[in-house]
């Protein structure tokens, strides 16, 4: 459950509230990658006109992220989207990975970390950090990257 009623004494109330925000969902739910916490809902809309069920779905869901202090985004469907774009509109909620600003260190030894590009494998093509030792460590982290930049 990434919401729950909060500050409810009796307990019919709170199940009550309970039920209606657990048959909803959110679309997407941005979290930071080193923490999992949420920090973004994104919801599409897909230019249908909304009957009242939705538009009363529409306001809980409103209800629940302003609640919560959760960012919501509205977007429409598509068939493909523009990476800066949704860049743009996620980085005044969140703090992007910037490969020049992101500095590890290996827990093994404790040198510093390089990124690297999976060449081959199931891995092919996504980036992760090695230790600068390598070959002598071998130590690896996945590289969280937030969006790919296609600008």
């Amino acid at each position: 459950t990434l919401v729950a009623p909060k500050d409810i004494k009796n307990k019919k109330q709170f199940f009550v509230a309970n039920n209606r925000i657990s048959r909803s969902y959110f679309d997407y739910v941005i979290c930071d990658p080193r923490t999992l916490e949420p920090r973004v809902i994104i919801e599409f809309d897909n230019g249908q006109q909304l009957n009242k069920g939705k538009v009363e779905r529409q306001k809980l869901m409103m209800h629940v992220c302003k609640s919560a202090n959760l960012p919501l985004i509205g977007t429409s469907v598509k068939h493909s989207y523009q990476v800066g774009r949704l860049r743009r509109l996620l980085a005044a909620h969140i703090d992007l990975i910037e490969p020049e600003k992101e500095v590890r260190f290996c827990k093994k030894c404790g040198s510093p970390m390089i990124i690297k590009t999976a060449s081959q494998g199931e891995f092919k093509g996504r980036r992760f950090f090695t230790c600068s030792r390598q070959p002598n460590c071998t130590y690896t982290e996945n590289y969280n990257v937030v969006f790919e930049s296609d600008d």
